[in-house]
Order: C-alpha cells, then sequence, then structure tokens
C-alpha cells in the first residue's frame, strides 16, 4: 500500500500529494481508496457527492447556454459546408476555384 502511494505521489507531485492529504484528513475520502485509484469510493462521502453534483449541473447549464448561444449556429453552419465538400470530393467535382464551384453546386 505505501509503494503504490509513493508511485501515486511521484506521478502527482508533492504539492498536489499535500493537498490530496488535507482533504483526506478533513474526511473528504478515505486514504485508501486514494492508494488503490478507486475515485468512485469518493463519492461514498455525501458532502462530497454533493459537491460533485453540484458541479456538475453548474458545468451542465454552461454548455447549454454555450450551446444555445451560439454553439449550434456554429455547428450547423459548419458541417453543411463540410458534406457539401465531401460529396464534391467523393464524386471528383471539388475545386478550389470559386467560379467553377459555384456553377458545379447551383448547376449540378
Amino acid at each position: 500500500n505505501r509503494g503504490s502511494e509513493k508511485g501515486l505521489a511521484q506521478v502527482l507531485g508533492s504539492r498536489d500529494w499535500e493537498r490530496l492529504g488535507v482533504l483526506a484528513e478533513q474526511g473528504y475520502f478515505e486514504p485508501s481508496s486514494l492508494a488503490m485509484g478507486n475515485a468512485v469510493s469518493m463519492l461514498a462521502n455525501p458532502e462530497m457527492r454533493k459537491k460533485v453534483e453540484l458541479k456538475t449541473a453548474i458545468a451542465s447549464r454552461r454548455f447549454t447556454n454555450i450551446w444555445e448561444s451560439w454553439g449550434h449556429a456554429v455547428y450547423h453552419y459548419s458541417i453543411v459546408p463540410v458534406v457539401l465538400g465531401i460529396g464534391l470530393a467523393y464524386s471528383g467535382e471539388f475545386t478550389l476555384n470559386p467560379a467553377t464551384l459555384i456553377q458545379k453546386i447551383l448547376l449540378s
């Protein structure tokens, strides 16, 4: 067990390892769960579970706001030209010449 803790301390660095030690002392998780690499057991603590749920809800709301404000438009207006370009490339008619490209798009 000490060997895995020592290896984890080397991977994380001394500063992060100390922070995790403080959280373990405050009862946020069992130190043995950290040594085993079992992050799920950290959620057994009700306070930690509440914090994770709150942060997940905040992240979800932020993503929703970004998607509704401009994400959907960026996705839509970038996927349509990409699909059109892939179709033209597949048929061997893709060109970077704007005059020829407009002619192929509108007349074909």
